[in-house]
């Protein structure tokens, strides 16, 4: 049995890439037998030009599931198949950076077509997919679109079994090193059965040592696969730190943004010690704004230097020009003039009609400022009162996070069938201290999810 595979991703690389979309298709060596797809929820920001690529944004991929919702189905089709694909490790080492995050171990053998197409079909211009298909009359309508590649890339394979089936199970794809696969370290006293009893669900969860004194504190929308993944982190310190572990604890919070805010607090009150450089650098670049000598009010992002405080700030410099980027489109600003564009003279926006001119002076500075004032005041929280009203930790429940005058007041849990008023919802949230990192939290999930938010003013 064979699957032809493909995914679209985040990125070139598997270690820091996500997948976006996965395609499968079982064949039995004369005929389609089985088929999967499904778009993926990276979890991440989608970068534009691999939007540009694929075809794949971040509203299709908002309401897919993330991979580990699909990671069973992957396991059964592809269980005792061959994986072929084109460019097979691409796919492969994708796969099993996805399942090495869930603590499995997915291991298939590999048949590479493109490989294979240089030995059995040789002399052809190139063996990219998009070429090698266009030359044997192969029909590939969306390229980089998984299912399309995949179906191409079958068609390929079927031409390839007629020319020498033997060939293609023996000349399978093999590792380039011989090193073993490095396992977890665990504490003496550690169970691993603790890994498998967590939960697939959001939440805040709790590393104790030996002598049960807190070192860790996380969080994750998926607690099992965020803890599997720290045991497969081999840096020093992420060895260090589950080495020490000896039990791990958890509270279940449904909302991803509680569990963030829940964090946030409890590192704060607890300081663990495998906490503390880490937090220090939670967000470190922002979107900062000034005038030029023209009178046009600019933006860029840039690291945040000690007591500034930027209209918005994010966890990587990728992400903050990711965001800057879909800001200018929204509001048909200059990339110039936010520090995208790099190449002197007037932006390619221009040319496409998403600029105005104001980089060739085009469009004055009164007209151009009136906009980044108002994207300005629509990433602030200040002199806003709103609940956040989120999943609760089960059906019969919803989160409420409450923001009054731009100050952020506390989360709680409400049953989803309790009627309230206004006036009531401070009374039902647990009270927290307000700061810049929890701002910046909400601002941050407000940008990038659904939500329902009651505006109390």
């Amino acid at each position: 049995m064979y699957c032809i595979i493909d995914i679209e991703t985040t990125g070139g690389n598997h270690k820091t890439g996500k997948i976006t979309e996965v395609a499968i298709i079982k064949h039995d060596g004369e005929n389609i037998i089985d088929e999967f797809s499904s778009l993926v929820n990276p979890g991440v920001p989608i970068p534009p030009f691999i939007n540009e690529l694929t075809g794949i944004t971040n509203d299709m991929v908002e309401e897919a599931p993330p991979f580990y919702e699909i990671a069973k189905e992957v396991v059964n089709i592809t269980d005792g198949c061959y994986f072929v694909a084109h460019n097979v490790n691409f796919d492969y080492r994708f796969i099993q950076t996805e399942f090495a995050s869930l603590g499995f171990d997915y291991e298939r053998d590999r048949i590479c077509t493109i490989r294979s197409s240089r030995k059995l079909i040789p002399g052809k211009k190139s063996y990219a997919l998009g070429n090698i298909t266009k030359e044997l009359g192969i029909n590939l309508e969306s390229h980089h679109r998984a299912y399309d590649d995949a179906y191409a890339t079958t068609q390929l394979f079927e031409i390839l079994l007629d020319i020498d089936r033997d060939f293609l199970v023996k000349n399978l794809v093999t590792d380039t090193t011989k090193s073993k696969k490095r396992k977890p370290k665990y504490h003496k006293k550690f169970d691993p059965q603790i890994l498998k009893d967590l939960p697939i669900k959001a939440g805040v969860y709790y590393f104790y040592d030996e002598d049960q004194y807190l070192i860790y504190i996380g969080k994750s929308k998926n607690i099992k696969a965020r803890v599997a993944n720290h045991f497969h982190d081999f840096t020093e310190r992420g060895i260090k730190r589950c080495s020490e572990t000896v039990n791990i604890d958890f509270e279940l919070t449904g909302s991803e943004l509680v569990a963030a805010l829940k964090e946030s607090a409890e590192i704060k009150q607890n300081t663990p010690r495998f906490n503390r450089a880490q937090r220090k650098n939670l967000f470190n670049y922002g979107l900062f704004d000034y005038f030029d000598a023209q009178g046009y009010h600019r933006l860029g992002v840039r690291m945040i230097q000690s007591g500034e405080i930027p209209a918005y700030a994010y966890g990587s410099m990728s992400e903050g020009r990711s965001h800057l980027m879909r800001l200018c489109k929204q509001y048909e600003l200059c990339q110039n003039l936010c520090g995208l564009y790099k190449e002197e003279g007037p932006c390619f926006q221009v040319h496409i009609g998403q600029c105005k001119g104001a980089c060739l002076e085009k469009e004055g500075a009164d007209s151009y400022n009136l906009r980044v004032d108002e994207l300005l005041e629509k990433l602030k929280l200040k002199g806003e009162s709103f609940a956040l009203i989120d999943q609760g930790r089960n059906e019969d429940e919803l989160s409420l996070i409450l923001v009054m005058n731009g100050v952020y007041q506390g989360y709680g849990w409400i049953d989803r069938n309790l009627e309230f008023s206004k006036e009531e919802l401070p009374e039902l949230i647990e009270k927290q201290r307000d700061n810049q990192e929890v701002r910046q939290i909400i601002r941050t999930y407000m940008r990038k999810n659904k939500y329902h938010r009651i505006d109390l003013t």
